[in-house]
């Protein structure tokens, strides 16, 4: 009887999510920032950014806006400065400027758990020094789809699929073409604290590169309801390593 009465209970458990699940209707904003299809007005700041690659050691920071001309569409710019030694703070300049244009389709009607679906695309120009390490050493056309859903309202996962292509390389720079595949997961514990895991999967298809497998971890906190900080740690679980490790420190402002 008494196991009868546990297996029922599991059972009436088991309902019970399943229907918050199916019945519960996602936000129409993360509550940090952290959905990758959401079209907000935001600012990012990267206080610190550190890279350790094979020849020298990269530091630097930027700034970042993204601006909502609907709530359908949207645009951002960001301007990255990096200097090639941070020991010294030398050889430094403008990385990179990246270009973001995203546009979000939701469903009609009711849809429980899942939120929308992002189409978006970045175009790195070739604003930096390659010799220096703060460049590509070429433009990169990047189109990205992205996928949100919500199986509880504390808990989100997004898998991502971007394509990244190079155009106009420098001389003797290898051309970037790659398949990037995804997982975002994020874990919401009330309304300030936040963990993002972010497996990856970077499958290279110029040929020139092999394919790798790296980990981003985060962990953020918010303060006055829109201000936000989080520090990001990346690094390689498997395949050729061009980048030991990567780091971040950075804030927001959503509004």
């Amino acid at each position: 009887m008494k196991r009868r009465r546990t297996i029922v209970f599991i059972f009436a458990l088991c309902v019970a999510i399943t229907a918050k699940a199916l019945y519960a209707q996602p936000p129409r904003y993360s509550v940090n920032g952290s959905d990758p299809v959401d079209i907000r007005n935001r600012v990012d700041v990267n206080l610190l950014d550190v890279r350790g690659v094979i020849v020298r050691d990269i530091a630097g920071f930027g700034i970042a806006g993204f601006a909502a001309a609907s709530s359908h569409f949207g645009a951002g710019l960001k301007l990255p400065f990096y200097y090639s030694d941070f020991t010294g703070w030398i050889e430094g300049g403008l990385g990179d400027i990246i270009l973001e244009m995203r546009f979000q389709a939701e469903p009609s009607g009711w849809h429980a758990m899942y939120k929308a679906t992002a189409f978006g695309a970045k175009i790195h120009l070739k604003t930096g020094d390659y010799d220096l390490g703060t460049s590509f050493g070429q433009y990169i056309v990047s189109p990205y789809v992205a996928a949100s859903f919500y199986p509880v309202s504390d808990f989100m996962f997004a898998p991502i699929l971007r394509y990244r292509q190079g155009v106009f390389p420098d001389p003797g720079v290898e051309t970037i073409q790659k398949i990037d595949v995804q997982l975002r997961t994020v874990v919401n514990y009330g309304e300030r604290y936040w963990t993002v895991l972010q497996p990856e999967a970077s499958f290279d298809l110029s040929g020139f590169s092999h394919t790798v497998f790296p980990l981003r971890t985060e962990f953020g906190v918010m303060f006055r309801g829109a201000w936000g900080l989080s520090a990001m740690f990346t690094f390689y679980m498997a395949g050729e390593e061009k980048t030991r490790y990567f780091a971040s420190l950075d804030f927001r402002r959503l509004f």
